[in-house]
């Protein structure tokens, strides 16, 4: 029995050690599976954290980043957003050109461009002309006004330099090559900018560090910062580039001082002076818009006023046609010319010309369009040109002169003012008054025999030309003269004395030429101050004035002999290359005393 129970109880004790030792290794096998779990979420959790906060290195190029961009293009971005472009900017020379319906989507919608026409206009409605005062200023632009501008055409589409009306549009302007950007900011808005504070950071895609960046920053790059979302900032860095960056990576972010505020001068501006003597200024005709090369820029030795045929009123409302040239001033500065761009008056119609004159609301808006294009181009002075009135126009005439005068003094421009030589038949344009208002009086000395004289003759003797200064003294202070010297002569015909044909206007070379090769008899004539040539061909007769390097020094003479302010030669292109020396030798000097009539 008690045998019995000793195996019994061995057996129950081999089982319960049997049993225990299975237990424990089943424990070890759950502590270590449970370890492997727990380690390997740790792991895990690690791994997904540490991914979680690792940034993207990985770049994207601005034309992936856009899609409407195009490799090697310009892009454009107008303040905090990339703009769209149909037609490609174009860079030529200096100029930055923008196709004008880039202009119209994004910056003017009010701009027209008049495709029959090729006219582009715009109106000054929600824009300010910058003038050198406040008063001036406030004028110019209490009525809107419509500007003609020139533009420049590349496969049929029109172009303008955007430099050229920054002001207009209250823009600034910057091209950066690097990034072959054309950033766009403008004036009146606020801007906050900051400065990178790290070391080395990116502008991303997008507000997360898993986007791709755009634009690898340094310490102390500026940035235009523009919206904050969660932990980054909304960005413009210096390239142009838009995109995120970690606001902890931005610092020192202050608001850039505007330079909006209008630019305020004194009212008494100092008058315009001739530096090398007396004034020498060249009319140059010019019927439609160029395109200007700078390189290609011919200087004109002689002279020292430059007026381009630019602005010329179209209809009884006032307005002005335009093809003045930026580029064209620029160049002129760069090169110590003076530009005073005439402007005219429909000539063959009068009854427009006075309608015009006559209502006080059409000056005003003629002299708010001068002053505005004189601001736009830089201009320093302005020749007005009003040929062809009535009788009864000329008090509005005189008027007209009175309201725009004291405008371009405030401007610091000069005023000049063509008339005719004295007669009977102009005594209207009331040379006395006129004196009183403009800078300078332009006797057009030229045009004795016009284009529809009955007889033939000189375009501009000696003798009459003195004639009409001496009477033109009698009215006009001789420090307010420039005498007009033409560089034209014309060719008539006639048959048994009788004109039978319009005479042809010709230049010094053609004539002269022309002369020679019909072997004709020229002799001098000492009251007209010329050379007189004609022949005779199939029964017709052809009569020259010359005009040439002789005749060019006596009407000088003159000009000297009563000490008058200068001279002023029509037209650039007619004249002979030696012409420019015998200018710059009888207006540039300063012993008067040399010359006699």
């Amino acid at each position: 029995m008690n045998e019995r129970y000793e195996n019994l109880e061995n057996l129950y004790l081999n089982h319960k050690s049997t049993v225990g030792k299975n237990i424990s290794k089943i424990n070890k096998r759950v502590i270590i599976v449970i370890s492997i779990v727990l380690i390997a979420t740790i792991v895990g959790f690690s791994i997904n954290t540490a991914i979680k906060y690792i940034p993207n290195f990985n770049s994207i190029s601005l034309y992936e980043a856009v899609p409407t961009f195009e490799l090697n293009k310009i892009g454009v971005v107008i303040e905090d957003k990339y703009a769209s472009i149909d037609n490609p900017i174009t860079l030529d020379n200096t100029e930055i050109l923008v196709p004008v319906e880039f202009i119209k989507n994004n910056i003017d919608k009010y701009i027209f461009w008049d495709e029959k026409e090729k006219v582009l206009t715009i109106t000054t409605q929600d824009k300010v002309i910058r003038m050198k005062s406040e008063g001036l200023t406030s004028f110019v632009n209490n009525q809107p006004v419509s500007l003609d501008i020139q533009v420049k055409m590349f496969d049929d589409v029109p172009y303008i330099p955007i430099l050229e009306y920054a002001d207009l549009y209250n823009i600034n302007v910057k091209y950066i090559d690097e990034s072959k950007l054309l950033v766009i900011d403008y004036k009146n808005r606020k801007h906050e900018i900051g400065s990178i504070s790290k070391n080395t950071t990116y502008i991303r895609q997008a507000a997360t560090i898993k986007s791709q960046w755009i634009d690898k920053l340094s310490k102390g790059e500026k940035v235009y910062v523009y919206k904050e979302y969660n932990n980054f900032k909304y960005v413009r860095s210096e390239k142009g580039f838009l995109g995120y960056v970690r606001s902890s990576d931005i610092s020192d972010i202050n608001e850039e001082q505007s330079d909006n505020s209008l630019q305020i001068f004194s009212s008494k501006v100092e008058k315009w002076t001739p530096k090398k003597g007396k004034i020498s200024m060249l009319w140059r005709q010019v019927f439609k818009p160029e395109n200007v090369d700078a390189s290609k820029m011919v200087k004109q030795e002689g002279v020292e006023v430059l007026s381009p045929t630019w602005f010329n009123i179209i209809n009884e409302n006032g307005d002005m046609k335009s093809i003045a040239n930026k580029e064209y001033v620029k160049w002129a500065h760069e090169n110590g010319y003076e530009v005073w761009p005439l402007v005219a008056n429909p000539f063959a119609n009068k009854e427009m010309t006075h309608i015009a004159l006559i209502n006080t609301n059409t000056r005003e808006k003629i002299i708010r369009q001068i002053l505005s294009y004189a601001a736009l181009y830089d201009l320093d002075g302005i020749n007005i040109d009003f040929e062809g009135l009535k009788p009864e126009s000329g008090e509005y005439f005189i008027q007209f002169l009175r309201e725009l005068a004291p405008y371009m003094s405030e401007q610091g421009l000069v005023l000049s003012v063509d008339v005719y030589m004295p007669s009977i038949w102009t005594t209207f344009y009331n040379r006395t008054e006129i004196a009183k208002i403009a800078d300078y009086i332009c006797v057009m000395a030229y045009d004795e025999h016009w284009s529809t004289s009955p007889v033939s003759g000189s375009v501009a003797s000696a003798d009459w030309i003195e004639e009409g200064i001496i009477n033109t003294l009698v009215e006009v202070p001789k420090e307010k003269i420039i005498m007009g010297v033409p560089f034209y002569t014309r060719l008539w015909t006639e048959k048994d004395g009788v004109l039978v044909d319009k005479p042809k206007a010709m230049n010094m070379e053609n004539a002269k030429q022309l002369l020679n090769e019909n072997k004709a008899a020229i002799t001098w004539l000492p009251e007209d101050g010329q050379y007189y040539g004609e022949y005779t061909v199939d029964g017709l007769t052809y009569k020259i004035w010359l005009e040439d390097e002789k005749s060019i020094e006596e009407k000088l003479n003159i000009v000297n002999k009563y000490e008058l302010a200068g001279a002023a030669f029509w037209k650039d292109g007619m004249e002979k290359d030696s012409i420019r020396g015998i200018i710059k030798e009888k207006l540039w000097v300063t012993d008067k005393t040399q010359y006699t009539k």
